[in-house]
């Protein structure tokens, strides 16, 4: 008898420590269900600008307990320039990681981390990127078509470099590839994808490409001051398609 109430017990308490973790979780995250920002949303990011600049220990200090992540996709992208940076035209509002919207309120998408082609990320830390994409061509041939992870460092030369790559596997012509990576960003630093034809002449429908980004771990050692004026022209200039390479 005495076994049996201990065993209720235990589970009484196992059960009780269960639900007092997922609350306090919860009550983490329900203040960005909202979908809008609100004023103390604006005073975190805008508070904190002296001189039109952001100090590292200021950006550190809002970014160590920001989570992130989305997914993005493109559909239905006709393929007539090889090395041409991909826009995600569907994800115009982007998506969280739970399906929840993807909000300023929780993402700081305002702050333009995300350009609809490229990742500028503020915050520094370890990031997961898978990339999945399906495309067809107008005859069967092999590894026709490809997309590249590209890493552009904030002091580094566009577009970056390849740092993964999904591989259409064929035959047939309609058939899929897939990539998977992780990064260390440092604030300011640039990740975009391209698509790559291998042979100049093929005719190319790319049906779907999906991106997903997602950050591991806070890294404080590569936190940069940031620079509000320099940096909204730049990310104009990336969304215009007419940037520098510097």
């Amino acid at each position: 008898m005495l076994n049996h109430k201990l065993v209720i017990l235990f589970i009484a308490l196992t059960h009780f420590i269960a639900t007092n973790a997922i609350s306090q979780e919860f009550d983490y995250f329900k203040e960005y269900d909202y979908e809008n920002f609100r004023p103390n949303d604006f005073q975190k990011f805008y508070g904190r600008i002296e001189d039109g600049k952001i100090a590292a220990d200021q950006l550190d200090e809002m970014c160590k307990n920001r989570p992130l992540g989305f997914t993005v996709e493109a559909k239905n992208v006709a393929l007539e320039t090889s090395g041409a940076r991909l826009t995600y035209n569907v994800s115009k509002q982007m998506g969280s990681v739970d399906g929840r919207a993807f909000r300023a309120t929780y993402f700081n998408a305002s702050l333009g981390e995300w350009t609809g082609a490229v990742f500028k990320p503020m915050c520094p830390g370890l990031y997961a990127f898978s990339l999945d994409f399906t495309a067809q061509v107008s005859a069967d041939s092999t590894e026709d078509v490809s997309m590249h992870l590209l890493l552009r460092r904030s002091d580094g030369d566009r577009p970056g470099k390849t740092v993964a790559t999904a591989i259409k596997t064929s035959p047939p012509s309609r058939s899929s590839g897939h990539t998977r990576v992780v990064l260390m960003l440092g604030t300011g630093d640039e990740v975009a994808t391209i698509v790559e034809l291998t042979d100049s002449t093929t005719k190319a429908l790319l049906e779907l490409a999906r991106l997903s980004i997602y950050k591991i771990n806070h890294l404080p050692e590569l936190v940069r001051d940031v620079d509000i004026d320099a940096r909204g022209q730049e990310l104009k200039a990336l969304e215009a398609g007419n940037e520098s390479d510097h």
